[in-house]
């Protein structure tokens, strides 16, 4: 395991997290499980109506921190919010129903390393849940379209 001085957080990651209290759970998880551990988790529950914030409260880890919005401020807003109170080194986002592959922080703090002063993102990759079951991951674009490029208006458009 990648580990970083226990004083340090290298990599602050900032989930703002409205009505989702069936993905929520694996999301946290997911950082939990990172080969990677210096990092520190800012979760901010948005005026749930369901159980999020309890199952974002069930998770006993001192790098994991709650803030609470007590009106609904959208997921813009309150990843403003969130980036204002992080301490890492790094910030990297993960939506509230998204999970992180076990070594996707350790590969992003090694580029980070290399790259200092870069913006870095990586390949996306999505699944459905559907009436008749989960459609697989699958990328969306391959990533080796993206690599050593600084221009990228010919190949990714306006999404």
């Amino acid at each position: 395991m990648n580990q970083i001085s226990s004083d340090l957080v290298s990599i602050s990651i900032i989930i703002p997290a409205y009505n989702v209290q069936n993905f929520i759970g694996e999301a946290i998880q997911s950082l939990i499980s990172q080969s990677f551990q210096s990092w520190e988790l800012l979760v901010c529950d948005d005026a749930s109506t369901d159980n999020t914030l309890k199952v974002i409260k069930s998770f006993d880890d001192p790098r994991i921190k709650v803030f609470e919005n007590k009106i609904n401020q959208g997921p813009g807003r309150t990843r403003d919010l969130l980036i204002q109170q992080a301490s890492g080194q790094w910030v990297a986002v993960l939506d509230s129903d998204d999970v992180y592959e076990p070594t996707r922080l350790e590969v992003f703090y090694e580029v980070a390393q290399k790259y200092p002063n870069a913006i870095i993102f990586d390949e996306i990759m999505e699944c459905h849940d559907t009436e008749r079951g989960l459609i697989p991951w699958r990328t969306v674009r391959d990533p080796s379209l993206l690599m050593g490029k600084t221009d990228f208006s010919d190949d990714l458009g306006r999404e």
